[in-house]
C-alpha cells in the first residue's frame, strides 16, 4: 500500500512539472503567429508601406493614433528640417505608458501565483 501512494505522488509531481513546460511551448508557438500578424496590421494601418491618403478616410482617422503612424511622423518631421510634432510624441509616451502598466501588472500577477 505505501509502494502505490508513493507511485500516485510521484505521478502527481511529474505530471504537474510537465504541465507548465506543455503550456509554455504552446503559447510560444503562437506568439510568433500572433506577433506578425500585429506587426504587419500595424505597419499596414500606420501608413509604412503606401501613403496614407490612398486608404479610406476612415482607415486614416485611426491610423493617425496608431504607434507605427507616430514614429514614422517623427522621422518624417526630422528629415524635413523641423521639429517632432508634440502629438506624435505624446501618442507615443501613452503607449509606453500603457504597455509598460499592462506588462508589470502580468508580472506581478504572474509572479503571485508561483
Amino acid at each position: 500500500m505505501t509502494t502505490t501512494a508513493a507511485t500516485a505522488d510521484t505521478t502527481t509531481a511529474a505530471t504537474a512539472e510537465r504541465t507548465p513546460v506543455v503550456s509554455f511551448r504552446q503559447v510560444s508557438k503562437s506568439y510568433g503567429a500572433v506577433r506578425a500578424v500585429c506587426d504587419l496590421g500595424l505597419a499596414f494601418l500606420g501608413g509604412l508601406w503606401m501613403p496614407l491618403t490612398i486608404l479610406p478616410q476612415w482607415m486614416q482617422n485611426i491610423a493617425e493614433w496608431l504607434p507605427t503612424h507616430a514614429y514614422a511622423a517623427l522621422g518624417t518631421a526630422v528629415e524635413a528640417g523641423g521639429a517632432p510634432h508634440l502629438k506624435d510624441v505624446a501618442i507615443l509616451a501613452g503607449y509606453l505608458l500603457v504597455f509598460t502598466a499592462g506588462a508589470a501588472g502580468l508580472y506581478r500577477k504572474d509572479t503571485h501565483k508561483a
